[in-house]
C-alpha cells in the first residue's frame, strides 16, 4: 500500500512539473522581462518521499537542484560572451601551436595535423555558438516586440544559416542590420666653395681585394652568404627570378692563333707582343701584359691619403682617368689536356704539341640580364644577355708623356676630351668603382709562365683557370676570364657592406643609377609540399543525404508551425501576407507563450529604441 502511495505521489509530482512547463516554457526563461517574473521551481515535498531514506532523498534533492541550476545556466545570455572568450583562447592556442612548429622538421605530421584540426574545430565551434546565440537573441527580441509578415519572420530566423535571407527589405527594416566600415587614411663633403679642393682615387680597397676578388679567383665561384637563400627566398622554398643591372664587364677577342700567325689590332690599339714569345717558338706557355697605361699610385708626391705636398694650383691631370688598361694575354693550347706535354725543344713532338693564342680584353660597362635560382637554399645563376654599353674610359693609349713633370703618372691617351676628371664627381666615382674592380682582376692575371721549369710568375696559377697536369690555361680562356669577373660582380650583390648608401644630408643616392619600378623584379617561388585531394563523389554523396521524397526540408518557423497543426494558426495556410508574432496566447482558459497571428497574440510594450 505504501508502495502504491509513493508511486502515485511521484506521478503527481511529474504531472505538476509538466503543467508548469506548459504554462511557462523553459526555453523562454531568459526572455522574460522584468515585469514577468519566473515562478520558482516546484521542489519535491517531504510527503512525496515518504518511505525513502533520508540519505536517498538528500541525494535526489541535490541532483534535482543541480539539474535546475544547469537549465538556468544554459539559458543565461552572458553565455555568448563566455563562448567568445573560449573561442579566442582556442584560436590563440592554434596560432601558438603552429608558431611552435614553424621552421621545424615535419615529424609526426599526421599527429600534428590532428592536434591543429582539434584546436581549429574547437575555435570554430565556440565562435559559431557565440554568434548563433547572439543572433537568436536578436531574432527573438524582434519578434517579441513587433508584428511581422511570415516571410520576414522566416528571413530573420534563417539568416544565420542562409545569408540570402537577409537580402529582403522587410528583414533589413525590421531587424535593423547595420554594417560597420573602418577606413585608415595616410605622414664628409667636398668644400664646393674652394675650386682647388677635390677628392681623387688612390688605390683599390684592400678589403675588396682580399675578402672578395682574391677569394673568388681561388674558387672561380661567386661568394654567397649562407643566409642569402632564406633572406631572398624564405626557408624551404625554391625561387627563380631574372635581374637586370648595369655593371662592369670584360669583352675579349681572339687576335691571333697558330705559329707565326699575324696579330690583329684591337680597335685602334696595337698588341705589345706577337706569337714568337710563346711555345713552340718561344719558351713561355703564358704571357700577360695587363698594366700598360695603368693608373699609378701615388699620382704625385703626397702625404697620407694621397694629399699632395705641393701647394695649389695642382696639375690639370692629377687624379684623372686617362685610359683603362687592356689585358693583352698570350697562352698555349694543346689537343689533349689529360696527357703530359713536352717541356723542352729536344722532344720530337715539341713543335706539334703547342698552339699559341693571343687575345685582347677591354673593360666595358655592361647591361646584364641574369637569372638567379635558389634550390634548397643554394644559389646558382645563368647570364641570359650581355649588352655592352660603352668602354669604361674610351681612349687609346699613346707613347707620349704628360708634359707636367710634377706628376708621377704621366700617361697620355687620345682623345683628351674623354678623360674622366675628379671635378665630374658622379662620373668620376662610377669610373673609379669600375676601375677598382677591373684592377683586381688584371693584377691576378698579370704575369708569365716559362718552361721547362714551370717558372710561374703570376697569381693565375693558384686559380681553377689553370690545368694541374701541364699548367696550361683552360680552353676558351676568354670566356673563362669573363665568367670569373662576373662571379666577382655577383659576389657584390650578396655583400651587405657593398650595398648602395645615400647621403645623410639629402637622402639622394650617391651613384648614377636611380631606383624605382625598374629595380623591382618578379620572383617565381616553388615548394614541394603535401596537398589535399578533393573527392567530388564523396561530397555529392553527403549532399544527397539532404534529399527526402523528392523535396528539401527546411527549418523555417512557418514550416515548423504548420507541421505542428496548431489549432489557432489555421489562418496561415499558404498565405504569405499573414502577420504573426510571439507572445502570450489565450488557450483553454490560460495564457501560454506561443506563436500566433496578429490580433490573437499579446506582446509586451514595444521598446522606444526599436
Amino acid at each position: 500500500m505504501k508502495q502504491e502511495n509513493r508511486q502515485n505521489s511521484m506521478h503527481l509530482l511529474e504531472s505538476s512539473r509538466k503543467d508548469d512547463k506548459l504554462a511557462i516554457p523553459v526555453d523562454e526563461m531568459m526572455l522574460l522581462s522584468s515585469h514577468e517574473p519566473e515562478d520558482p521551481p516546484t521542489m519535491p515535498s517531504s510527503e512525496s518521499l515518504e518511505g525513502v531514506s533520508k540519505r536517498s532523498g538528500f541525494i535526489r534533492q541535490r541532483f534535482q537542484n543541480l539539474c535546475n541550476q544547469w537549465d538556468r545556466y544554459k539559458l543565461k545570455p552572458w553565455n555568448m560572451c563566455l563562448f567568445l572568450l573560449v573561442g579566442t583562447s582556442f584560436a590563440l592556442g592554434h596560432h601558438f601551436f603552429y608558431l611552435m612548429l614553424d621552421g621545424k622538421m615535419a615529424a609526426e605530421q599526421s599527429l600534428m595535423l590532428r592536434y591543429g584540426t582539434i584546436l581549429a574545430f574547437c575555435a570554430k565551434a565556440s565562435f559559431g555558438t557565440a554568434a548563433s546565440m547572439a543572433f537568436h537573441q536578436r531574432a527573438w527580441l524582434v519578434i517579441r516586440h513587433k508584428m511581422a509578415r511570415i516571410d520576414t519572420v522566416d528571413s530573420i530566423f534563417t539568416a544565420n544559416t542562409n545569408i540570402v535571407s537577409l537580402l529582403t527589405w522587410s528583414s533589413i527594416k525590421t531587424a535593423k542590420i547595420v554594417s560597420l566600415w573602418n577606413t585608415t587614411a595616410p605622414g664628409d663633403d667636398i668644400n664646393s666653395n674652394d675650386p682647388s679642393d677635390f677628392d681623387y682615387w688612390t688605390a683599390t680597397s684592400v678589403q675588396w681585394y682580399n675578402m672578395v676578388a682574391y677569394r673568388v679567383a681561388l674558387s672561380n665561384e661567386p661568394l654567397i652568404r649562407n643566409e642569402t637563400g632564406e633572406e631572398v627566398c624564405s626557408p624551404r622554398w625554391n625561387c627563380s627570378y631574372v635581374l637586370s643591372f648595369v655593371a662592369p664587364g670584360y669583352k675579349c677577342e681572339e687576335l691571333a692563333s697558330g705559329i707565326n700567325s699575324t696579330v690583329q689590332n684591337l680597335g685602334d690599339n696595337t698588341p705589345p707582343f706577337n706569337t714568337s714569345v710563346l711555345a713552340p717558338i718561344g719558351n713561355m706557355t703564358y704571357y700577360a701584359k695587363n698594366d700598360m697605361g695603368e693608373y699609378e699610385n701615388p699620382q704625385i708626391l703626397s702625404g697620407p691619403g694621397g694629399r699632395p705636398k705641393q701647394k695649389p694650383p695642382y696639375s690639370k691631370n692629377l687624379g684623372a682617368f686617362r685610359t683603362e688598361p687592356i689585358m693583352w694575354i698570350g697562352y698555349c693550347t694543346v689537343e689533349d689536356y689529360s696527357k703530359l706535354q713536352p717541356t723542352n725543344r729536344d722532344h720530337k713532338d715539341w713543335y706539334k704539341a703547342y698552339t699559341p693564342v693571343i687575345i685582347g680584353c677591354e673593360h666595358y660597362e655592361v647591361n646584364y640580364t641574369i637569372q638567379f635560382d635558389y634550390v634548397g637554399g643554394v644559389q646558382s645563376h645563368k647570364v641570359l644577355r650581355r649588352d655592352y654599353l660603352r668602354k669604361v674610359v674610351d681612349t687609346t693609349l699613346t707613347s707620349e708623356m704628360d708634359p707636367d713633370k710634377r706628376l708621377k703618372d704621366r700617361t697620355m691617351a687620345v682623345p683628351e676630351k674623354n678623360y674622366i676628371y675628379p671635378s665630374d664627381v658622379e662620373n668620376y666615382r662610377l669610373t673609379a668603382a669600375y676601375h677598382s674592380l677591373g684592377n683586381s682582376l688584371r693584377g691576378i692575371l698579370n704575369g708569365t709562365n716559362t718552361i721547362p721549369y714551370f717558372d710561374a710568375n703570376s697569381q693565375i696559377f693558384v686559380t681553377p683557370l689553370v690545368d694541374r697536369i701541364n699548367y696550361l690555361l683552360v680552353r676558351n680562356f676568354g670566356d673563362a676570364i669573363r665568367n670569373m669577373y662576373e662571379n666577382m660582380i655577383i659576389s657584390i650583390l650578396a655583400t651587405p657592406s657593398s650595398s648602395v648608401v645615400s647621403w645623410a644630408s639629402n637622402g639622394r643616392p650617391s651613384g648614377l643609377i636611380k631606383g624605382g619600378l625598374s629595380t623591382a623584379f618578379p620572383c617565381r617561388k616553388q615548394q614541394y609540399i603535401n596537398v589535399f585531394r578533393y573527392n567530388k563523389a564523396q561530397l555529392l554523396t553527403v549532399y544527397a543525404a539532404y534529399q527526402e521524397e523528392g523535396r528539401m526540408r527546411d527549418m523555417k518557423p512557418s514550416s515548423i508551425i504548420t507541421a505542428s497543426r496548431a489549432s489557432d494558426l489555421h489562418d496561415l495556410g499558404a498565405k504569405g501576407d499573414v502577420r504573426i508574432g510571439y507572445g502570450l496566447v489565450q488557450e483553454a482558459g490560460r495564457s501560454v507563450r506561443s506563436f500566433g497571428v496578429e490580433g490573437i497574440v499579446t506582446q509586451p510594450q514595444r521598446l522606444e529604441t526599436e
